[in-house]
């Protein structure tokens, strides 16, 4: 077993993920000693720690790996930002190291990835590659651990398979691991004295949605669906990581999304929906509080307020927590549900994020978003009498915007900037748009592509200028190379 514990005793403190690194174990991993172990998992973020300290996938998985083995050493690793992946590659140090072992993936037993979104593929060769493992699965003998890659992309990461069938992973999960990624690890650690490739063939016997490396040609992997999400599914076992999300509680209030819009891949790739019942969020609500005392619960959901009782649920959270914070949400439902704004400005939200995509009529039609004008603006002017601090509306531009959607959209700032001077001058508001990534397994995955960079500037410079010609800020959210990486990556083909 080899580890990197002299380099990070002597450098934590200079790097920019320190607390991580810290030399005193995190108690609240619950690790044997390391050598002690029976079966050691190494759980990988595609992205650095900051980017992705406010989302779940990594404390789920641990969630999981602590329940199906309770006596495992669980790890975890990131992507090291720029500062410290320069030290570790001077140091000799693997890119893909242990945050509490120090240990690369070679003294581990599996290797779980989440991948989030589709440009951070482009990250996992790279690591592989700066930790000395071979990039392909069937390149990679039995040093090397299973290294099984899932996660909200995984049904959009055919890139990193071969057309003869071998992979970047040795494995890819498709679908939602409620379940399924406990009964993986018991399988694995079951089965631990076969090869490797023939203990991922045990597992997928008993694990839906798992696809494997170079295995048959026929393999038919169904995508894994978790039908009955009850509370023991939630997450409420997890360590606590050191940055300021760890006073804040993660709750899940529902799976998938109702909506059928045509530009979204989780909409169409999380399907059914599920709405869990007030009474199960509650009773983890209050377990997450007996269990680790945090001051803030963060609702986590594709659109929370889908719920159907969820002007109930924040009052009865409102109770249990000093504050209730909560991100995007369907400006539809907050426009016809009464008394939701105003619930929700209660529980000190100061800074609303709109999901509104098209600028006109006719490109929300395009991406089946059925929003009305008369709602956007009835919010927007609801909001502006409101002591809030700041209103973010969120649209996607398609490529397919002639001018006169761009004039509709010029006659929705200019009144906005009217409403706002006559009710509430200090309110923020920044107008944010992304670019449309056709994604597979959604309607506009047979759509045209636009990968010419001049036919966007001829959208988003008018876009940009109605915003800040009435006083409001502009924000895209990717650049041009990122934006076209992202697309050819998700309809590229292997």
């Amino acid at each position: 077993m080899t580890h990197y514990r002299e380099f990070f005793a002597q450098n934590w403190p200079l790097l920019q993920q320190a607390a991580l690194y810290r030399p005193d174990p995190n108690l609240t991993f619950g690790n044997p000693a390391f050598e002690a172990a029976g079966f050691r998992a190494l759980i990988v973020r595609l992205s650095p720690f900051r980017d992705v300290d406010r989302s779940t996938p990594h404390l789920f998985l641990f969630q999981a790996v602590r329940r199906a083995l309770p006596d495992a050493y669980i790890d975890m690793a990131f992507f090291p930002p720029q500062y410290d992946r320069e030290r570790f590659l001077v140091a000799g140090v693997p890119l893909l190291v242990g945050t509490q072992s120090w240990r690369g993936i070679e003294d581990f037993d599996v290797v779980l990835i989440s991948n989030a979104y589709t440009l951070e593929l482009i990250n996992l060769p790279y690591l592989l590659r700066n930790s000395g493992a071979p990039l392909l699965a069937g390149k990679r003998n039995s040093r090397y651990p299973p290294i099984i890659l899932g996660g909200s992309n995984a049904m959009a990461a055919q890139v990193i398979v071969t057309e003869s069938g071998d992979c970047v992973a040795d494995a890819l999960f498709f679908g939602e691991g409620e379940r399924e990624v406990e009964t993986l690890v018991r399988v694995l650690a079951e089965y631990a004295a076969l090869p490797k490739h023939e203990r991922l063939m045990q597992a997928a016997v008993s694990v839906t949605g798992l696809w494997i490396a170079n295995g048959p040609s026929d393999q038919h992997v169904k995508k894994a669906v978790c039908a009955d999400p009850s509370v023991a599914d939630l997450l409420t076992d997890y360590p606590l990581l050191d940055s300021s999300e760890a006073a804040t509680a993660k709750l899940q209030i529902n799976y998938g999304c109702p909506a059928f819009c045509t530009f979204c891949f989780g909409g169409y790739e999380r399907k059914p929906h599920h709405e869990l019942p007030m009474e199960a969020i509650l009773a983890a609500a209050r377990q997450l509080k007996q269990q680790q005392g945090p001051d803030e619960v963060d609702l986590y959901s594709f659109n929370f307020n889908t719920h159907a009782d969820i002007l109930a649920l924040l009052l009865a959270l409102n109770r249990l927590y000093d504050r209730v914070s909560f991100k995007s949400q369907r400006v539809d439902v907050l426009a016809t549900l009464p008394g939701l704004l105003e619930a929700e400005v209660a529980a000190d939200k100061r800074s609303f994020t709109l999901g509104v995509e098209g600028i006109s009529r006719r490109t929300r039609a395009f991406l089946h978003k059925s929003l009305a004008d008369a709602e956007i603006e009835s919010v927007l002017a609801r909001l502006l009498r409101q002591k809030i601090r700041e209103i973010k509306p969120f649209y996607i531009l398609t490529g397919h915007e002639m001018e006169a959607d761009l004039d509709e959209f010029c006659d929705f700032v200019s009144r906005l900037k009217a409403l706002r001077q006559r009710t509430n001058r200090g309110v923020r508001i920044i107008f944010s748009f992304g670019l449309l990534v056709r994604m597979p397994f959604t309607p506009l995955r047979h759509d045209r592509l636009f990968l010419d960079e001049a036919e966007w500037r001829q959208v988003i410079a008018p876009a940009k200028s109605a915003c800040e010609t009435n006083g409001f800020e502009f924000r895209l959210a990717v650049e041009w190379n990122e934006y076209a990486a992202s697309q050819v990556l998700a309809l590229g083909g292997h």
